[in-house]
């Protein structure tokens, strides 16, 4: 069989066929078509509107208590019946520590590295890893943060999967 651009294997092998695979070939289409839409959503929200992350999630959850609050008091009013139970919502503890305990190791890890070069006799390495900060703070002043994260994100899934595409 004659596969496109003289490949072995189809795309959705090539992408491990995973739920991935299937939402970036479009063949589930609700959800395809639901992640492009939020993401061309939050990506007018932040870079046209000059929207804030912190105001989003603030504005998010009081849209989201006074939803809650017209639906228990008000459909409880209009229909004569008493108000709903609404379902608690909580997440486990361990969940945020081993998070915590993750980012916390890495920067930690970061951090030392940086302390041990700062204080070691290699003027090189010293010098090397100054100019590389400064690079990269100068390369991070062209772009906003959420181009950096696009960024990030690419080389993380290219270095770890060899796909450069997504």
């Amino acid at each position: 069989m004659d596969w496109l651009f003289g490949r072995q294997k189809p795309v959705h092998n090539l992408l491990f066929g995973l739920v991935a695979a299937d939402v970036l070939l479009w063949r589930n289409k609700k959800i395809s078509a639901s992640i492009l839409t939020g993401s061309i959503t939050i990506w007018i929200l932040f870079e046209w509107v000059s929207y804030h992350f912190l105001s989003h999630i603030f504005i998010s959850l009081i849209i989201g208590m006074v939803a809650q609050f017209l639906w228990s008091n008000v459909h409880a009013d209009l229909m004569n019946r008493s108000p709903s139970q609404v379902l608690h919502i909580v997440l486990p503890d361990k969940l945020f520590v081993n998070i915590a305990i993750t980012i916390g190791a890495k920067v930690n890890f970061f951090l030392a590295l940086l302390q041990n070069v700062a204080s070691g006799g290699n003027l090189k390495q010293f010098l090397v890893d100054v100019l590389s900060l400064l690079v990269a703070a100068v390369i991070g002043s062209w772009y906003n943060f959420l181009t950096i994260l696009y960024i990030t994100k690419r080389s993380i899934f290219f270095y770890l999967y060899g796909v450069g595409f997504i």
